[in-house]
């Protein structure tokens, strides 16, 4: 009997790995099917000549000298744009983050917070699909303001700012009327000192008008 279950077992072994085999591309296949169907559904309206309104949430991390007297916050912003083409959209925006308190020394905690007020830029590929990479340069300004106690003081006022992003949205309903989206950004802003943080913004964006 152990020798014809040995046998049994080895002949059917096989075949058992290749039914898993066939399962496995099968899932594979599935979902490829699924993610070419979500990328070319199209949306049927163009948003060329529309205004959008956007609300982000942020994460705030800072670098640097930055990230030596304070650590990763949470942020704020709305904006407004208007797209010039179904993949060109100018935006201007306001923003708050605030960082997390770190502590310096024994006596000494500090926390921080800017205020970016800033233009941007952005490009959308694949105008026709649902799922919409893209890249957004933006210029303005920022204060930095830092707490050493219980009073926010004024440390870099008007200095002047950059970022630059890349993002992912995905269009929502059957005209693209919103817009979920993720986007990385690294922040530069130049004053007596250069410094550099990071941000993800989450949110959702309403195209509107004609």
């Amino acid at each position: 009997p152990d020798d014809v279950y040995n046998a049994v077992w080895i002949e059917k072994t096989p075949h058992r790995s290749m039914e898993g085999e066939e399962m496995r591309k099968a899932a594979v296949l599935l979902i490829a099917l699924v993610l070419v169907t979500a990328w070319t559904t199209g949306i049927s309206a163009s948003q060329k000549g529309k205004y959008v309104f956007s609300l982000p949430l942020t994460v705030a991390v800072p670098t640097g000298d930055l990230a030596e007297i304070s650590s990763a916050g949470w942020g704020i912003g709305f904006g407004l744009g208007y797209w010039i083409s179904d993949g060109w959209l100018i935006d201007a925006s306001v923003a708050y983050h605030n960082f997390g308190e770190k502590k310096v020394t024994d006596e000494v905690k500090v926390n921080g917070a800017t205020a970016p007020i800033e233009l941007a830029i952005a490009y959308y590929f694949f105008k026709d699909s649902i799922y919409r990479p893209y890249i957004t340069a933006r210029v303005g300004y920022m204060n930095y303001l830092q707490d050493f106690t219980d009073e926010w003081t004024l440390g870099q006022k008007n200095a002047p700012s950059n970022s630059l992003g890349i993002g992912m949205a995905f269009m929502r309903g059957e005209h693209g009327e919103a817009m979920l989206f993720v986007e990385p950004n690294v922040y530069a802003t130049y004053a007596d000192e250069t410094f550099y943080y990071w941000t993800v913004n989450f949110g959702i964006s309403w195209n509107f008008g004609e």
